[in-house]
C-alpha cells in the first residue's frame, strides 16, 4: 500500500470515529498511537497466551482501535518507520538500527506530518531511532 493510502485511511478512520462517537464537528478527536517494543503477537493473554496474564493490557486493547494487519520488520526502528510512513522499510529507507541506515528518507511524509497538516499538535515520546 502506498504511504498516502495508509495515512488517508488513518485520517478517514479518525473522521468516521468522531461521527460515530458524537464528537463535535469542530473538535478533532485526540489520537494516541502506542507501539510496544520487541513484543510479539502471542505475548498477550488477549491473543490466547495460556501462561502470561496481562489483564490491564487486555482491557486497554478491548477499548482501543487496533491495527489488525500490520506487518512488522525484524527490528524495532524499521517497524516504527513502517508505521509512521505506511511504507515498507526498504522503500522508506529505514532498514536497520545502525550502520547509517536508521533514517527515513527526508522527503517522505510521516503520520505526524499528515496530522500537523490537519491542525493537530504532535509529539513523540519514548524510543525512536529515526
Amino acid at each position: 500500500m502506498k504511504n498516502n493510502t495508509v495515512l488517508a485511511l488513518v485520517l478517514l478512520f479518525i473522521f468516521t470515529s468522531s461521527l460515530a462517537f458524537g464528537v463535535k464537528k469542530n473538535i478533532p478527536p485526540n489520537v494516541i498511537v502506542i507501539m510496544t517494543d520487541d513484543q510479539g503477537y502471542p505475548e498477550l493473554s488477549i491473543h490466547g497466551n495460556p501462561i502470561l496474564k496481562t489483564p490491564n493490557l487486555d482491557r486497554f486493547a478491548e477499548n482501543s482501535t487496533r491495527f489488525g494487519d500490520f506487518h512488522a520488520a525484524p527490528m524495532c526502528a524499521p517497524t516504527r518507520g513502517q508505521l509512521m510512513t505506511g511504507m515498507d522499510d526498504a522503500t522508506n529507507g529505514l532498514v536497520n538500527v545502525s550502520s547509517g541506515r536508521a533514517f527515513l528518507k527526508p522527503e517522505l511524509p510521516t503520520m505526524g506530518n499528515i496530522f500537523m497538516a490537519n491542525a493537530y499538535r504532535t509529539g513523540v515520546s519514548g524510543k525512536c531511532h529515526f
